[in-house]
């Protein structure tokens, strides 16, 4: 039989803050068949560009052991990846992180679970959960909490339908929905879990959310002398004595003033206007604060001629997401594969902005392209976010010096 090497290594290493691999690499190896052919053997790692960063002579016998000490230098696989976004006059938005979506990992990801709120008493009430990299072994798990509790009081497996990779049915026992409850539902699959999302049993049904599309004016001067003034918010499914207008400063709640289903008056406080600034609103309905709609934004003009810095752009969601939806990037399989585009939204981008990444710890400048100012698109490359492997690999040679054979995992 010819020589044939088989080589196993643990699967994985981690490397520490300094980005030197934190233990040591076991490299296991065995030689099948007839030994007399093999004049020597050598054993290698090479990295995910290619470039051998081990190479070790083995002694040759049917099995072996040879180990790559701790404190190589390495390029671990990031886990996550932020963004920020400069403007040409050097301002700068905050930082958002995003997850890798590593379809080796087959993290569940649930962005919509429909409805939401269930009403009490409902029989055999069906949940449908929408995202992605679902199977078939996945489990709906349904938790409420006490408010500064970090156990859950009820924790549940929902009976749970598979569809398709995309979208999960979960069933609700009666045992659930006989008394009003709030808690949050989580997609698992094999060691890894989703987000969670909102789901309610509540006392009675719940209106639509209200739908907020444009405020007028959506600009208002600033004044040495402010005063309160009236603006317009349109939009529809507004329920007179149960739609508010919030906002994202003080006071958080406006005063406001039902006209019609589709329009309200409200009131802006004079001291927004006491110099420049960016507010945002959003429309709420009192029945309960998560039926919102999505936000719109209130700009007070430096008319007083304020010497104040430009105000920085503001990122509000990366690849769809929105408010506190975490956001997903895929990471790339390997550094030779094709760049993935981004999509990141918010306000206050100008032509010419870029966007930044900050990968393990190292800052990246992205090629932009902008599309108008609450949205820019940036190119993340793959040798920036991509799996960072290593290949073991054994080769044997005859003593002519011809290699019969490799094997690698």
């Amino acid at each position: 039989m010819p020589a044939v090497p088989l080589i196993s290594t643990p699967g994985a290493i981690l490397a520490d803050i300094d980005r030197l691999t934190a233990e040591d690499l076991v490299i296991n190896y065995k030689i099948l068949g007839d030994l007399s052919q093999v004049a020597k053997a050598v054993v290698e790692i090479r990295n995910a560009f290619g470039v051998v960063v081990f190479s070790r002579e083995v002694p040759v016998k049917p099995e072996g052991q040879v180990v790559w000490p701790a404190g190589q230098p390495m390029n671990p696989t990031p886990n996550d990846i932020r963004f920020q976004v400069e403007n040409p006059d050097g301002t700068r938005s905050g930082i958002v992180s995003s997850w890798a979506e590593d379809a080796n990992m087959s993290r569940p990801i649930l962005t919509l679970v429909e409805p939401w709120h269930v009403v009490r008493g409902a029989k055999n009430a069906q949940v449908v959960l929408t995202g992605r990299n679902f199977l078939p072994t996945s489990v709906v798990i349904f938790e409420s909490y006490a408010e500064r509790t970090p156990r859950p009081l009820v924790s549940m497996r929902l009976p749970t339908g598979f569809n398709d990779t995309t979208k999960l049915t979960a069933t609700l026992p009666e045992e659930l929905t006989a008394g009003t409850i709030s808690g949050v539902v989580i997609v698992l699959n094999p060691d890894v879990a989703s987000e969670a999302h909102i789901l309610k049993v509540v006392e009675d049904a719940l209106p639509d959310a209200p739908v907020l599309e444009s405020i007028s004016p959506a600009q208002l001067d600033s004044s040495r002398n402010p005063q309160n003034v009236w603006i317009t918010v349109s939009g529809g499914r507004f329920v007179k004595g149960n739609t508010v207008v919030m906002s994202d400063a003080i006071p958080s709640e406006l005063e406001t003033k039902f006209v019609s289903e589709n329009t309200l008056r409200v009131l802006i406080p004079a001291v927004w206007m006491s110099g420049p600034g960016r507010i945002r609103l959003r429309a709420v309905s009192l029945s309960d604060s998560d039926l919102a709609s999505q936000e719109v934004t209130l700009e007070t003009l430096n008319t007083i001629g304020l010497n104040l810095p430009p105000m920085p752009p503001r990122i509000y969601g990366v690849n769809g997401s929105r408010g506190t939806m975490r956001s997903y990037v895929p990471l790339a399989p390997s550094p030779g594969s094709p760049p993935t585009d981004v999509k990141i939204t918010g306000e206050g981008f100008a032509a010419g902005a870029k966007v930044i990444a900050v990968i393990s710890g190292r800052t990246h400048e992205l090629e932009t392209a902008f599309i108008n100012s609450g949205e820019l698109s940036a190119t993340v490359t793959a040798e920036l976010f991509s799996r960072r492997d290593f290949t073991t690999k054994m080769t044997l040679f005859t003593a002519a010096g011809e290699a019969l054979s490799a094997s690698s995992d």
